[in-house]
């Protein structure tokens, strides 16, 4: 579980060291992706930062698609090497990727 502790939040390279190794984690950049909440429209997203090797959201690339809505139970695949599910939590737990 990799709990976001604020936003927005970046994720890259360095964030996912020790789920993938090697030269797997080489086809993850540096800044890879950003998770966000829209306050205006009450809800989380999730924005490509100009990746190489892409974000995708339950199969769909989103790059160059600025933010895109993000909701509890998505998939983000990360390059395509990395599986990860996004989760919020009630109450006042904050969201996570598994």
């Amino acid at each position: 579980m990799i709990p976001i502790d604020r936003l927005p939040r970046v994720y890259g390279r360095e964030d996912f060291r020790g789920l993938v190794t090697g030269e797997t984690l080489n086809v993850i950049s540096r800044r890879h992706f950003e998770i966000g909440y829209d306050y205006t429209q009450g809800s989380f997203y999730i924005m490509d930062l100009g990746s190489k090797n892409g974000t995708y959201l339950n199969g769909e690339d989103i790059r160059g698609k600025g933010r895109v809505s993000l909701k509890n139970g998505d998939t983000i695949s990360v390059a395509g090497v990395l599986n990860l599910r996004f989760a919020t939590g009630p109450g006042s737990s904050p969201p996570s990727l598994f």
